[in-house]
């Protein structure tokens, strides 16, 4: 079984405060959109948010703790307050966990319109990850319509609350868009590999009736240009 405290780099003797803040950093650090292509911090991120699923509740903790014989209260009291309720309007940190939840298909069904929801209403209250989040969102038109103003706007705001990993990632490949830099996929004439199958069955032909050795040349040609598409 994972070791919660271990997931989010805590002491079990870490305050409520103390946890939040390991959770904020490590969500940043290993955030599929930084990780692309790293199944390890896939994996490593499921455990992150299951840690916090109930590290951040305090009567989930609380039963975690007993469970395991961790012994925390004497030195956080603050985790014997009251829970507060993951959708408490009032609570950011809440609404910016349920974002991450919803984006990333975590424990719920991946529902990309409720991320941006949940994002828009942290973001509205101040909280910089769910404004750079959001940014991103506008950018890649994920539960929302692409909006490139918007997107800047929120990245801005980001920046400007001391966000600075996630939303200069973004603002960058904005300014790329923008003074045309941004990397694009090729059409498909531009590739050598679709050109030449266009072009293999005229030299097929012409090679049928005039050269043995240019026939198989075209041949071989043929399955070079075969292999070249089944990577594009």
């Amino acid at each position: 079984m994972i070791d919660y405290y271990a997931a989010l780099e805590v002491s079990p003797l870490a305050s409520d405060e103390e946890i939040k803040k390991a959770y904020r950093r490590l969500v940043l650090k290993y955030h599929p959109d930084q990780n692309q292509g790293n199944t390890w911090a896939v994996r490593k991120m499921q455990e992150i948010n299951a840690a916090y699923e109930i590290l951040g509740a305090p009567e989930k903790r609380k039963a975690y703790d007993l469970e395991h014989q961790f012994d925390s209260q004497e030195v956080a009291p603050e985790t014997q307050s009251s829970p507060t309720s993951e959708t408490d309007e009032k609570d950011p940190e809440a609404q910016f966990k349920l974002g991450i939840m919803y984006y990333d298909g975590e424990g719920v069904t991946r529902d990309y319109q409720q991320a941006f929801t949940w994002f828009k209403r942290a973001a509205d209250q101040g909280h910089a990850d769910a404004q750079a989040l959001l940014g991103m969102l506008y950018y890649k038109g994920e539960g929302v319509p692409q909006d490139y103003n918007q997107a800047a706007l929120w990245l801005q705001k980001a920046i400007d609350q001391g966000e600075t990993s996630i939303a200069h990632i973004w603002l960058n490949r904005l300014k790329d868009r923008e003074s045309g830099t941004e990397e694009r996929k090729p059409l498909w004439w531009q590739n050598p590999g679709c050109l030449g199958l266009v072009l293999a069955p005229f030299i097929f032909v012409y090679a049928l009736h005039d050269s043995p050795l240019l026939l198989a040349v075209t041949v071989i040609w043929w399955l070079l240009v075969t292999i070249r598409l089944s990577k594009f």
